[in-house]
C-alpha cells in the first residue's frame, strides 16, 4: 500500500499477473431509462488494473521513487511496470532465479538464490 493509502499493489502467481488498485471517485452508471435518480451521487471505490508480468511472477518491490514496480519469475525475468501509467514498460531476462531486491540507487535490482 502506498503511504497516502490510495493504492495496492499484488502480485498473483497462478495467473502471472500484478494487479494494481487505485481509489477513485466514480461517477453513477447512467439507467437504462436515460435518467439519473436524484439520490444518484459519485462514490469513492477500488478500481483494478491487471497487467502480464510472467509465469509464477511472486513478489514485488517499489522503487525508492514510487514510480515503478518490479517483480521477478522464477526463471529470473525481470518485469518493470511505470505506476504513473500502469503499463508494464520493460522486461529483463537475467537468467537468474530467486526473490527480487531493489536498491536506493536508480534502476538497480537483483535477485538472490531461493
Amino acid at each position: 500500500m502506498t503511504p497516502d493509502g490510495k493504492r495496492v499493489y499484488a502480485t498473483k502467481v497462478g495467473s502471472g499477473t500484478v494487479s494494481l488498485l487505485a481509489i477513485e471517485l466514480l461517477q453513477p452508471a447512467m439507467p437504462p431509462t436515460g435518467v439519473l435518480p436524484p439520490s444518484a451521487k459519485p462514490r469513492m471505490d477500488w478500481v483494478q488494473t491487471v497487467l502480464p508480468v510472467g509465469k509464477a511472477a511472486e513478489g514485488f518491490d517499489v522503487s525508492p521513487s514510487g514510480r515503478e514496480l518490479w517483480t521477478a519469475t522464477p526463471d529470473g525475468t525481470l518485469s518493470v511496470v511505470d505506476l504513473q501509467t500502469s503499463t508494464v514498460t520493460g522486461f529483463e531476462e537475467t537468467g537468474l532465479g530467486g526473490a527480487l531486491t531493489v536498491w536506493p540507487s536508480p534502476r538497480t535490482a537483483g535477485t538472490s538464490w531461493s
